[in-house]
């Protein structure tokens, strides 16, 4: 085989491995670091809130946190990133963990903010709700309303 017909074996090879790695992205958008290691339950967020304290991060959309939200919880999600983030950080203490949340287990609102908390920001204490608002709201948490 000549060098030229090498070098597309080569190329091809690159091409498909390129192809797989953005199917993968698109497929799993949410991977902070690939595990679950920053995802929290709602039981051990309760945990930390009462004794160190939590910011809560609200990723949905505007009109859902207006309807309802964790008392407290500062709006930040993509579609407002700099308002948002200026919400934050005029509230957040560095020595408080972030948890993020959007609508339940499967929305991935709250993985992209979290993760561009982290990978943006630098931000290191920063968790993803496991169910979300619905599972707030279903174990009887207290919702606030308005801003």
């Amino acid at each position: 085989m000549s060098l030229f017909g090498k070098w597309q074996q080569w190329s091809q090879i690159l091409l498909v491995t390129a192809v797989l790695a953005s199917v993968n992205a698109w497929l799993n958008p949410a991977g902070l670091s690939g595990d679950d290691s920053h995802r929290v339950d709602l039981e051990t967020a309760l945990t930390w809130s009462e004794s160190e304290g939590v910011r809560w991060v609200d990723a949905r959309e505007e009109v859902e946190f207006l309807s309802g939200h964790i008392p407290g919880a500062v709006l930040l999600n993509e579609n407002d990133w700099d308002g948002g983030l200026d919400r934050l950080l005029s509230v957040w203490d560095a020595d408080t963990r972030l948890v993020v949340y959007c609508g339940d287990a499967t929305c991935n609102a709250s993985e992209a903010v979290a993760r561009r908390l982290q990978e943006d920001l630098g931000f290191e204490e920063v968790y993803v709700l496991s169910d979300g608002w619905s599972g707030w709201v279903g174990s009887g948490g207290e919702v606030w309303s308005g801003e």
